[in-house]
């Protein structure tokens, strides 16, 4: 069953029987009995605590994090799952025509689920990781939720002087790599490193190992200094290093209560470790 909420960015219901929707849901999920089970139990957790103040008490199962504690090494997704363990046709491009092929949408999403998970139950069982992913895994999940909701509250005046330093830095930088050069060069320039050093430079083409393009990323200015020895190679290696550090972490958007949240992702690497990404609204990082 679909139970719609809003469509488009409207309300589908009246405020009245809206409310008595969320009322609904929240007694279910508070219902000790129910088993319940959902493909990346985070990210729908962390909604449902958010934005209505409901807790799921009685998760038996999350399909993304079970199917990694037997096959870490492949794809996770819903449509993946469902190739492997279910014989329906492919549905994760559909749902895109109106409120009633999405809902239809997320009838099929939920029906290949449970489906997935009662086939992964028998292979954690069979592969012997049902206890890992009980005692382990599993029991990472509302930890990481808190985690996530909670956020890391930052130090802005600490990042503020961090920025103002780097910045000083890397305007320093830049111009001795202009002075060096001769002429302005962006470091993060794909086109314009790759005609600075192959065609002013004249140094023999570095390619990609997984394109086979020609390439100036970071692993052919390496492979270049090693058998061109010159000081602009870690001049620009290091602006890059700078440019990273500001935009991606020292001015990375905080929520309005000045703390970065992102996602702990717990099926994120093959080891085991925990990798982390920006938050199920789109803020925060890595």
């Amino acid at each position: 069953i679909c139970i719609p909420i809003f469509y488009g960015g409207n309300s589908w219901w009246s405020t009245e029987e809206e409310i008595a929707i969320v009322k609904e849901v929240k007694r279910l999920f508070l219902n000790p009995h129910p088993k319940f089970i959902a493909q990346n139990a985070q990210f729908d957790m962390i909604y449902l605590a958010d934005k209505w103040g409901v807790e799921v008490t009685n998760l038996w199962m999350d399909t993304m994090i079970a199917f990694h504690c037997v096959y870490s090494e492949l794809r996770k997704g819903l449509g993946f799952l469902s190739s492997v363990y279910t014989n329906r046709p492919f549905h994760k491009d559909s749902g895109k025509g109106g409120p009633d092929e999405l809902w239809h949408y997320n009838c099929l999403d939920t029906v290949v689920t449970l489906e997935c998970a009662l086939a992964i139950k028998e292979e954690l069982n069979e592969f012997g990781t049902m206890e890992f992913y009980n005692e382990h895994s599993h029991r990472l999940i509302k930890p990481i939720i808190a985690m996530q909701r909670r956020g890391v509250r930052i130090d802005l005046t600490k990042r503020r002087e961090i920025d103002k330093n780097l910045e000083k830095e890397l305007v320093e930088m830049q111009a001795r790599l202009t002075k060096a050069v001769g002429h302005e060069l962006n470091p993060n320039s794909p086109k314009q490193m790759s005609e600075f050093l192959y065609k002013e430079m004249k140094l023999p083409p570095q390619r990609s190992k997984i394109t086979g393009n020609i390439t100036a990323n970071a692993e052919a200015i390496n492979t270049l200094s090693k058998r061109f020895p010159n000081p602009i190679f870690n001049l620009v290696l290091d602006i890059r290093k700078v440019r990273k550090l500001l935009s991606t972490y020292i001015r990375a958007p905080l929520d309005n209560d000045g703390r970065i949240r992102c996602s702990y992702v717990i099926t994120g690497t093959e080891t085991g470790r925990l990798s982390s990404r920006e938050s199920v609204y789109g803020s925060g990082t890595n």
